[in-house]
């Protein structure tokens, strides 16, 4: 749908289980390059809102239209995706998840070039984590805003150097 806004579009969430709605709940408006950049650069963007408890993925479709994806998670904040892109994780209020794309290089499914699907899911209690990053060596680092320090996993408690307080990391 056209906007009377000079080359802009508007587009709406395309999520599953809204084709019988003729307002969708979300309009997603492109500026004016975004959709020429993104397949310039060959990617998507995907990002967190914890708002609206929502992950989103922004890409370009082949038509040339802007795609938006989105799921739910409530709380959802950090989020981190490895250089190959076939790894993310993402935190919710009481969780960290990680997700693989299901799809070998090359493989799509309809138009889509990759599905990530939820693979592990750490029960963390509410730390509140913001950022997360993974070491080289595989080792999940995050902030854990609700006790004010830098959380790096094991299978132990962790001390935390501000105020002394302990938590349960991966």
């Amino acid at each position: 749908m056209q906007t009377d806004r000079e080359n802009s579009e508007v587009f709406r969430s395309d999520a599953p289980g809204r084709d019988d709605k003729p307002d969708a709940w979300l309009e997603v408006v492109g500026s004016r390059y975004l959709l020429d950049w993104l397949a310039e650069q060959n990617l998507s963007l995907a990002f967190t809102t914890y708002q609206t408890g929502k992950v989103f993925f922004v890409g370009c479709r082949p038509e040339h239209r802007l795609g938006v994806f989105e799921r739910t998670f409530a709380h959802s904040m950090g989020f981190w995706a490895a250089d190959d892109a076939q790894t993310l994780w993402m935190s919710s209020r009481y969780q960290l998840w990680r997700f693989e794309n299901a799809l070998t290089c090359g493989q799509l499914h309809g138009e889509f070039d990759a599905v990530y699907v939820p693979r592990v899911g750490h029960t963390t209690g509410h730390l509140d984590v913001h950022d997360i990053a993974v070491e080289a060596c595989g080792r999940v680092v995050f902030v854990n805003t609700m006790f004010c320090c830098l959380e790096r996993s094991a299978i132990a408690a962790a001390s935390c150097p501000f105020g002394g307080l302990r938590s349960l990391v991966l």
